[in-house]
């Protein structure tokens, strides 16, 4: 059976929240095809949880529009927000097994569609300074008019970055008023404001 396109591709001025939006994802059964994503220019972002095969749904969209190559970037999952250290390094979302679902994922797709490239990105290359590595690798395929996917949960939220307190455990973090509060602060805004404060770089080319 054929898969079916994604039916929740937001534009990057939408008005929605992402609460509201993982709000209504989460009160009933979540479909791979329903995982919301963000489209800012040719990258694009997950609004809410994904599951493992959620970006499949939205490369037979973007095929459907006349695309044959993807970059699909894979490696880690996704925090709101996301923890750094005091050295720059993102912790506690890198993760090699979702290397391995994707290039299933990958092998899907390729078997589905015979006429499409998909390229699986290790953003593991680079823990440390991960949001200046992702920008200028983002920016290199972006520039050749290649779609580029984020396919770990919550990636719109990427950019967001919360430092680490010079002393503590970072899992504890989790559980600090400061966090929480960083946390419902950004899934209360819109899309269209997240867009302008972490992607700037995208809508300016």
């Amino acid at each position: 059976m054929a898969t079916k396109p994604t039916n929740t591709l937001y534009n990057h001025n939408s008005t929605a929240k992402p609460s509201v939006v993982s709000k209504n994802l989460l009160s009933g059964p979540v479909k791979d095809e329903d995982c919301p994503w963000v489209q800012v220019g040719q990258l694009y972002l997950s609004v809410t949880i994904t599951g493992e095969n959620s970006w499949l749904p939205l490369v037979a969209l973007l095929r459907s529009q006349g695309h044959k190559n993807f970059k699909v970037f894979s490696g880690r999952h996704g925090d709101i927000p996301n923890i750094v250290d005091r050295k720059g390094m993102t912790l506690n979302v890198f993760a090699k097994e979702h290397i391995d679902e994707d290039n299933k994922v990958r092998a899907k797709a390729l078997k589905e569609f015979t006429d499409i490239t998909i390229d699986i990105i290790d953003t593991q290359q680079s823990k440390t300074d991960q949001v200046k590595w992702l920008q200028e690798e983002t920016q290199k395929h972006l520039k050749s008019n290649i779609p580029v996917i984020y396919a770990w949960c919550y990636s719109l939220f990427t950019m967001c970055e919360f430092s680490m307190p010079a002393v503590g455990d970072s899992l504890k973090l989790y559980e600090k008023v400061e966090y929480v509060n960083a946390q419902n602060a950004e899934l209360n805004k819109t899309i269209a404001e997240l867009v302008l404060t972490y992607f700037p770089w995208v809508l300016k080319g």
